[in-house]
């Protein structure tokens, strides 16, 4: 028996409501007392659903990053997770990955109650999550990565020749052409990602995270992507997608959950709600217009760089700009992740050496935005 905790009887959700119903949980009311106890009985869970996060809360201190947050995601099915920037998104699969330890709630996987008290833990488990910051070791083979800290091994060795057909093995199955000796710092972004999702599939896993996957992709190297999730759904794999791009979300997912404010919003069928809908239910309003009209007037310069050169091997070379006082400014670029080299190692320069200099025409703190752009021209 697992205790669910005290939940308020006029403010329980559906889905505790329904599990009461159906007899998965058993119901407990102290005499004149409006708090209602739910007992979980393990051997009693039969549901639809591979996971399941009921009642949710996480509380930092001064925040509430979670509320009573409630997350089922059907078998073979993808399923989109949205929500504006701090609606708890990240903070509910950190615990769902062993990462954060929740403080109510419960998570149920394929019909039984587990508590993962690390990310080891859960990917031993069949829960594997794809991070939007690849965390890879630069200097190794993609083979090592994938198989790092489970190495195939012939008695005391490392098995190289196992490790290799393996790694060979699931990158056929989902079409990936990379070479698993290749070193994991000369590929590609959008070929990284896809060896962390080889990685994933490596543990069995039931359940991947995908947290913004397609931020830093072509949109032929989008394609390829939505192929692979495909294919991993077609498997019996349930995948949680986490994106701010509405188009995606149509066009890859089965069933969307929305979130705001660390709260659940709704649960829908993505044939059922529409992208106008989504954003009203993210954002908790209407919005006649997503842009607001373009009558903004840059003042004086603020800010300019003349001749920005990174000692990073083939990254930023010769870059100038100027910032202007009320402006928004946008970097388009042809290669993948360049304008993110050319940010970080900007403001790694502050306090550090760099080859070239850069020439603040203002002494004074300033805040910068810059709003990232794509060009995904051939």
């Amino acid at each position: 028996m697992y205790d669910w905790g005290i939940r308020d009887a006029p403010d329980a959700s559906r889905i505790f409501l329904e599990r009461v119903q159906l007899g998965f949980v058993k119901r407990q009311q102290s005499p004149g007392s409006r708090e209602v106890a739910f007992m979980l009985n393990k051997e009693n869970i039969k549901s639809e659903y591979l996971l399941e996060m009921i009642g949710l809360t996480k509380t930092f201190p001064g925040v509430k990053a979670l509320d009573g947050v409630n997350l089922r995601v059907r078998p073979g099915t993808v399923h989109a997770l949205m929500g504006e920037n701090g609606a708890g998104k990240s903070t509910l699969m950190k615990c769902l990955f062993g990462i954060y330890r929740r403080d109510e709630g419960n998570i149920i996987l394929n019909g039984e109650a587990v508590e993962f008290t690390s990310s080891r833990h859960a990917l031993d488990h069949g829960v594997s999550m794809v991070h939007q910051e690849l965390n890879q070791v630069q200097s190794t083979r993609v083979m090592d990565n994938i198989w790092l800290g489970r190495f195939p091994r012939k008695g005391l060795f490392i098995d190289e020749d196992a490790m290799y057909e393996e790694t060979l093995r699931i990158f056929k199955e989902l079409d990936i052409k990379v070479d698993p000796r290749e070193k994991v710092g000369n590929l590609p972004v959008s070929e990284s990602q896809m060896v962390e999702i080889a990685k994933a599939v490596s543990y069995n896993s039931k359940v991947i995270v995908m947290d913004e996957p397609t931020s830093s992709l072509t949109e032929k190297e989008v394609g390829h992507l939505f192929k692979i999730i495909r294919s991993l759904r077609d498997r019996g794999v349930s995948i949680i997608y986490i994106s701010h791009k509405m188009e995606e979300i149509s066009e890859i997912s089965d069933d969307v959950t929305i979130m705001r404010d660390g709260q659940w919003i709704a649960t829908e069928s993505i044939e059922n709600i529409t992208t106008d809908e989504i954003i009203n239910l993210m954002v908790g309003r209407d919005l006649t217009h997503r842009f607001p009209p373009n009558t903004n007037e840059p003042g004086e310069v603020m800010l300019k760089v003349d001749g920005f050169t990174s000692y990073v091997e083939n990254s930023v070379k010769d870059v100038s700009f100027e910032l202007r006082e009320g402006e928004i400014l946008g970097v388009a670029v042809w290669l993948v992740l360049r304008e993110l080299n050319l940010l970080k190692q900007f403001s790694v320069y502050v306090i550090s050496q760099l080859d070239s200099c850069i020439c603040v025409e203002r002494q004074l703190k300033i805040k910068i935005h810059i709003l990232l752009l794509r060009t995904d021209l051939p």
